[in-house]
Order: structure tokens, then C-alpha cells, then sequence
């Protein structure tokens, strides 16, 4: 396997530590077909058979395993050093991503486990760590299960095509990474700016704090001047602070300004823990049946975005891939993406923020309905939410995609509970942003009524235009009810609404069309064409707020986008911002 060291970019922009050690690279790996690693204690080992290249999935090329059909259970092993000017500081272990069970120990110490494959896990290893060389040992466990949260990944056999399914990802996928820190620390900081009056709210928490620590907060402006800040000492930290800004450059895609922010926490003269961040001023709103950002209309123009790469899977080789991956957008005059099925990592968000394109980010599916399947994907929601709060170009949360795993919401009340239960949640811990509830269809607490379709021809697509407009396909009436009732989620019969909740004026986007390429379409009409007239149709019409074309690239077997899944442009993207531009 090659040894090249790859993303060694620091993984968290928005929480930048200067101690810090990258842990990706070659790790030892070897799969465990018989679930006998930890009975014969793998966990205490020195060493491991075969190799993987860390963040690459076991399914990707880059990975140097390239294993589209892993076993349940597989191990890493990374032995590491700590660097010198780390050491006699607090200890952080940190993972981006792993799907789908993660338990480690360090040195042989069991530090802990984590359940679900999209969201960060730490643990602090400051105890277990030894002066000469360490052992990390990671246990990771995938399986098929439909009550996983599990997005795209195929469900059936592996390597089996199966509707729009891909293939499964399994192990580590994100950075591995160490930072150190003084006896006291920054846990987390969430940041709520506000345009008018200009202000920024910050609610710090700390780890290992005594009361003596005092947190120094500068703010600078995007053209680097001092433009605010707070001094919290004791009591006061936890508290938090509203500073008022001097200067104001709001943030939006065609100006993505960014304030800059400096954490420094010490206590007397001993520095304890220093923080780099960012924020943006904006503020995204309904009124009436229109979106605003900023106080200005807000038309959305957007693209389904899966998060799939070449060679790297689930993984970008690189962090110039996720950049070209936002810049080709905007060349095609897209403002935005609508994240599908996939919780991004934190690189792609930066460049949203710092180059300027919204984002919708949208939890991955479970599909099977039960107890144990909502209580994982709560508790994976809630992490995703503390995970991106903080980043601007997100403007809206997407829980649920077309009633994938709350299938169940035609009959049962308490699945319709749950959909309102996650609804109020969100909104609680997230006032700022707009909610979809159920992307698509069956909304049952919605701040946007968002439409799927795929229809064969551009006149069938303008009939269900006006019918939506005349108020029709919004409600379940008997028949649609029953028919779902029996058939479950064909798609045929859905509506805007979902049965006992109704339309109340809220916007309303065609947030997936096209797919041209893989949905079929009646006539000899080119990939431009139809881009062309289906986008037309949705932009004669005043009253619908924006739309979201399927998709960006090819994806596997999915082939329908305006890139290849190599990145090359299908069609001049002059030609397509020229369609974007009309509206």
C-alpha cells in the first residue's frame, strides 16, 4: 500500500487547536470473520496482519483494502508517539467518522465505544498514555440492519445494484486526530449571530474548570480589524455572552463574509487552551409564503449533492476535491446544495461558508420503524445539530427524506408523534434555521413544503404545478390514504401533507426533479434540453420559491448527473448558469 500520507489537513477549521497530531495514514488492519478478536486479545496486540490506509472506508480504493463485502467485524492498530511539545498537556483522541459501532482501547485500556457512522466521538486519553510508543486499537462493527442509520448504503447483498442505492461503507471515514490542551479546556462554543442589531451570542462550555479561568473572546472583522469582544470570568463563562459587533458585512453566497474569532482561556498567567473560529452574520426567514436571507428574497437554486467520490467512496482523496466539488456549482449558477442521505464532513461546510453556497443538511435514513431505530437516530440527529450549528452557509435541517423509515406515519399516530417530537426539538435547539420535516412529501410539521417528482414529460410536470397551486395534492383524501395504507411508500399517491396535519401557506420548492439519465423522459431530447424546459416550467411559476436539481454527478449505477462521477462537465456549465440565470 502506498504509504502517502493522505488528508493531513486539520479536519475542524472551526475549532482549530495549534497542538494537534494528525493520525491518518497506514494503520494496521485485518478483518475478524469469526468474532474471536477480543476473546483472543486483539485489543492488547502489537500488531495486525494486513494494512489500511485511515480515513478511507474498507469499500474504497484509497483504502488499499477496496473489500465491497467486509465481514461484520474488522480491527485497526496505529502505534504513534506523542510529539514532544504535546506532552504534560491533556490528551484528546477524536474521530470524524466511523460507521457504524466503534470500540477502542488505547495500550490495551478500553476507553469506550460509539454507535452510528456520521457523527465525531472523543475520548480523553490522557491517562492511558505511555512515554515511548502507543497502541490504539479500534473494533469497528457494520452490518446490513435496516434500523441502522444508514443513508444510501445498500441494504440487500453488497455488491447487488439495488433502485438508488450504492454500495455500503464501513469502518473509519473521517480523520483521526490528537489535540492538547491545559487542566482546563473548551468543550464546545455555540455561536448565534444576529443581523439586527448586529450582535453575536456566545455560549462556551468548559472541561476541568476550577472557577479561576478567565476566557478572552476578539472578534475581527473580514477585513481583519477588531471589531468586538468579551472578557468572562468564573461564573460568567458558563453563562455565556452577547457582544455587539462595530462593523457589519452579512454573509450570503455572492459576499460570504466571515468574522474571524480567537478563544484564549487562561487562568493567572498559565495559558490553558487557545481556539481558533470563524462565524458569518446572516439571517434566513419566512414571511409569508417567500424565504428571505438578509431581509432580501431568497431563490433557491440548488443541487442534490451525495457525497460520493472516486476512489476515496464516502471519503474525498483530497481537500482540493471538496473545494472544486463547491466551485463547480457556483460555475453552473447554483447557489446551494441540498446534502442527500449523508452527513458531510466538516471540510465541505468550510468551503460552503468560506467560498459561499447554502446548504441544506439532511440526516441519513433508517428504514425499518421501531423503538431502537428512533432512539439511535435521535440521538445521532442531536449530534449532527451540536456538530453544524455554527456554520453559516446551513440554512436549513432536513430530519427525514420521503418518509424513509416513518413509513409507518399513514397509520400510526405515534409515528406521526415522533415526526412532530423531532420537529420541536430541532426548533428549540435551533431557532435559526428553517426546518423540513420530510422532504418530498407527507409533511407533518414543516416550515417548507418541499415536492419530489420525476415526471416523463414537461407537461405532466406543469399539470401538477397548477394542481398544486389550486390547492389539490396537498390533502390525503380516502383513496390516496388507503392506497399508501396497503402499498406502503409507492409513490404514486403521495401528498404535500401527510394524513391529519394540512397546508397552511408555507413555501414551497421543488426540491428534487430531473434525473435525467437514470428517470426516464418520453422523447429524443438531449441532457441539456431537458434541463432546460423541466427548470423552465418551475421557474415560470411566481409562487414556488426555488427548486433542486437531481443531481450534481454520477453516482455507481445512478447515472444522472451534470458531472461525471470524475468530475467532468456533461454540458458547458455557461449553458446551464445561463438557464439558472433567468430566474
Amino acid at each position: 500500500m502506498d504509504p502517502v500520507l493522505y488528508r493531513s489537513e486539520h479536519p475542524r477549521p472551526d475549532f482549530k487547536r495549534e497542538d494537534w497530531l494528525n493520525l491518518n495514514g497506514p494503520w494496521d488492519f485485518c478483518f475478524d470473520p469469526r468474532g474471536v478478536g477480543e476473546k483472543e486479545g486483539w485489543p492488547k496486540r502489537r500488531e495486525l496482519s494486513g494494512k489500511i490506509n485511515v480515513p478511507f472506508a474498507i469499500e474504497a480504493e484509497l483504502s488499499g483494502v477496496g473489500c465491497c463485502s467486509p465481514p461484520r467485524l474488522a480491527w485497526y492498530l496505529r502505534r504513534f508517539q506523542l510529539p514532544e511539545k504535546m506532552r504534560g498537556q491533556r490528551i484528546f483522541l477524536h474521530f470524524g467518522a466511523v460507521d457504524y459501532r466503534a470500540r477502542c482501547w488505547l495500550n490495551g485500556n478500553y476507553l469506550g465505544e460509539h454507535r452510528g457512522g456520521y457523527t465525531p466521538f472523543s475520548f480523553e486519553i490522557t491517562g492511558q498514555l505511555q512515554p515511548w510508543e502507543n497502541f490504539l486499537t479500534v473494533q469497528v462493527e457494520d452490518s446490513l440492519s435496516l434500523q441502522q442509520v444508514r443513508g444510501k448504503q445498500n441494504f440487500l447483498k453488497r455488491k447487488k445494484k439495488f433502485l438508488v442505492h450504492y454500495t455500503p461503507v464501513t469502518g473509519i471515514w473521517q480523520t483521526v486526530w490528537l489535540e492538547g490542551t491545559g487542566r482546563a479546556m473548551l468543550r464546545s462554543v455555540r455561536v448565534t449571530p444576529q443581523l439586527q442589531p448586529p450582535s453575536v451570542t456566545f455560549a462556551p462550555v468548559l472541561d476541568g474548570a476550577r472557577g479561576d479561568e478567565i476566557l478572552q473572546i476578539e472578534i475581527f472583522d473580514p477585513l481583519g480589524s477588531p471589531c468586538g469582544g468579551a472578557s468572562l470570568a468564573g461564573e460568567e463563562i458558563s453563562a455565556g455572552a452577547v457582544v455587539p459587533l462595530k462593523g457589519v458585512f452579512p454573509w450570503s453566497p455572492e459576499q460570504p463574509h466571515l468574522y474571524r474569532v480567537v478563544y484564549t482561556l487562561s487562568a493567572g498567567a498559565e495559558l490553558l487552551d487557545r481556539v481558533e473560529s470563524y462565524f458569518g452574520l446572516r439571517e434566513i426567514s419566512i414571511k409569508g409564503s417567500r424565504i428571505f436571507l438578509n431581509g432580501k428574497p431568497l431563490y433557491q437554486k440548488l443541487l442534490l449533492n451525495q457525497g460520493y467520490f472516486p476512489r476515496g467512496h464516502y471519503t474525498a482523496p483530497d481537500d482540493q476535491t471538496l473545494r472544486r466539488d463547491v466551485e463547480m456549482v457556483k460555475e453552473m449558477g447554483f447557489n446551494g446544495v441540498r446534502m442527500h442521505q449523508k452527513v458531510e464532513e466538516k471540510r465541505f461546510l468550510y468551503w460552503c461558508d468560506t467560498l459561499g453556497l447554502l446548504v441544506w443538511g439532511e440526516m441519513p435514513s433508517f428504514y425499518w420503524p421501531s423503538r431502537r431505530a428512533r432512539a439511535a437516530f435521535f440521538r445521532q440527529w442531536r449530534e449532527m445539530l451540536e456538530r453544524d450549528c455554527n456554520h453559516p452557509c446551513l440554512i436549513a435541517w432536513v430530519p427525514f427524506n420521503e418518509s424513509w423509515g416513518i413509513f409507518d406515519l399513514f397509520w400510526r399516530k405515534s409515528a406521526r408523534r415522533f415526526v412532530r417530537d423531532v420537529a420541536a426539538f430541532t426548533r428549540s435547539f435551533d431557532p435559526t434555521r428553517l426546518l423540513v420535516d420530510n422532504s418530498g412529501c407527507d409533511h407533518v410539521d414543516t416550515d417548507i413544503a418541499d415536492v419530489h417528482h420525476y415526471l416523463s414529460t414537461v407537461e405532466r410536470s406543469r399539470r401538477l404545478y397548477r394542481e398544486l397551486k389550486q390547492g389539490r395534492r396537498m390533502k390525503y383524501g380516502l383513496f390516496s390514504y388507503l392506497f399508501n395504507l396497503i402499498f406502503g411508500t409507492v409513490a404514486i399517491h403521495k401528498r404535500v401533507m401527510a394524513p391529519g396535519s394540512a397546508y397552511a401557506g408555507q413555501p414551497i420548492i421543488i426540491s428534487e426533479y430531473g434525473g435525467f439519465g437514470f428517470y426516464r423522459t418520453r422523447g429524443n431530447k438531449g441532457l441539456a434540453e431537458n434541463f432546460d424546459q423541466y427548470t423552465a416550467a418551475i421557474q415560470e411559476e411566481d409562487w414556488i420559491c426555488g427548486y433542486c436539481y437531481t443531481q450534481q454527478y454520477d453516482v455507481e449505477h445512478e447515472q444522472n448527473g451534470l458531472l461525471t462521477f470524475d468530475r467532468a462537465y456533461k454540458i458547458a456549465p455557461e449553458v446551464i448558469a445561463a438557464v439558472n440565470s433567468r430566474k
